[in-house]
């Protein structure tokens, strides 16, 4: 059984409960055999970096837990929660199912962001990369704030793909603005693109 971790970006207050994450975790629960669970956690457009390195630990801890619960882990993140993901699987062991990264505010340099490393030694059985080809935010917001750390993976979509790696990397391009992944009817199609593996399972 799967155990999905979900992680918003910058300015998504925890105490919203129409936000995608809550609502995400909710459907998967329901709809799936699976569990789901939110990341909560708080961070402003300006300040980014402020205690990621603890929220990495925090999502590395949790991966290690479900692993050793018994559970395959996914890892699901939006904007600045990609990039939460990327440095907690720093240190891991092979023990993360997927990795969904959706308008990812993160490097978009596969070697550079340590992707290709992270699938060659097992780390991620399988990465999947959703890129907004109108996602404003990514493109002119993030490319100007970039010395704020800030990446544009979202909209760009992966570069440097390591040729002996490429058959692990699913890249879904959509039509889309940057948080338009989770409105109207795109958030069952993402949702259905998530849960990708409940299907293969069933």
């Amino acid at each position: 059984m799967r155990y999905y971790v979900l992680l918003p970006g910058v300015r998504s207050d925890p105490r919203d409960w129409a936000n995608w994450a809550p609502r995400m975790a909710t459907e998967i629960n329901l709809l799936t055999s699976a569990k789901a669970d939110e990341f909560r956690y708080m961070a402003f457009a300006l300040t980014p970096k402020a205690r990621q390195e603890e929220r990495a630990e925090y999502v590395r801890s949790l991966a290690q837990r479900a692993y050793s619960a018994g559970y395959d882990v996914v890892l699901v993140g939006h904007s600045n929660g990609c990039e939460v993901i990327r440095q907690a699987l720093e240190g891991l062991p092979p023990i993360v199912h997927s990795v969904h990264l959706i308008a990812g505010a993160t490097e978009a340099d596969m070697e550079l962001a340590g992707w290709n490393r992270f699938l060659r030694k097992g780390i991620v059985g399988h990465l999947f990369i959703y890129k907004g080809t109108r996602d404003r935010v990514l493109q002119w917001i993030a490319a100007a704030g970039a010395f704020l750390g800030y990446g544009r993976l979202g909209w760009l979509g992966p570069k440097n793909i390591a040729p002996d790696q490429a058959h692990k990397i699913t890249v879904i391009e959509r039509p889309y603005e940057h948080c338009e992944w989770f409105e109207g009817f795109a958030f069952a199609q993402t949702r259905e693109a998530i849960t990708v593996a409940e299907r293969l399972h069933d």
